[in-house]
Parts: C-alpha cells; structure tokens; sequence
C-alpha cells in the first residue's frame, strides 16, 4: 500500500467509523424522536455548550458524537429510544477504538480496511 493511502487511512478511517455508526444509530429515529432530542439539547444548555467546546470541529465529528452520547440526557433519550443502539454504541467491545467520552465505532461486517471502501 502506498504511503499517502495508508497515512490517509489512518488518519480518516476511526472519523469515518464513527460517522457510520452514528449514522446507524440515528437512521432508525422518526421525526417525534428527533424533536425530542433537539428539545431536551436545547433545554439544558447543551447546544451552547457543544458550539463553545473547543474540541469540536466542523469538519471532525467524532468529538461532536461523542459528547452526544455521552450526554447522561441525550443518551438517556438515545436509550430509551432504541436501547439496543444506544448500549453498541456505547460497547468497549465491538470496535476497541474510544474515542472522547467514550464512544466507540460499532464495526460494520465489513471494514473499510477489508474492501477499502465505505460500507
């Protein structure tokens, strides 16, 4: 492999893995649960917050899912919503890679590094 590609993947592929399991886990939200997560964000702060941490970044998201979830309300929400999502989300097992607040990639069946494209 190539030097830019593999430097390219390391840099990339944990930020994309966790977009892809965030992506997971929201795709299954209807609009009422999304109006309540976006409720409770704004009722506690939370959208301030997010938008003063000066860890989170447009362009990486991995912080930004992270505090999501690890939010003891977000992910209340998160759980109640869909129980089995929010607990592999949160699982130390399924991809070993932690990022802030814990969150960690759920790994997709197959891997970016497996076909070297997104799943």
């Amino acid at each position: 492999m190539g030097v830019y590609q593999k430097e390219w993947k390391n840099l990339l592929s944990p930020e994309l893995e966790v977009g892809y399991s965030a992506r997971r886990m929201f795709e299954y939200l209807g609009d009422s649960h999304i109006s309540s997560l976006i409720h409770q964000a704004s009722n506690n702060g939370f959208i301030a917050e997010l938008a003063d941490s000066p860890d989170v970044s447009f362009d990486w998201h991995s912080s930004m899912i992270g505090k999501i979830v690890g939010h003891p309300t977000l992910g209340g929400v998160l759980s109640l919503v869909n129980p089995l999502l929010a607990r592999m989300a949160k699982s130390p097992g399924l991809a070993g890679m932690v990022f802030p607040d814990q969150l960690v990639a759920v790994e997709s069946e197959v891997t970016m590094e497996e076909t070297g494209t997104p799943v």
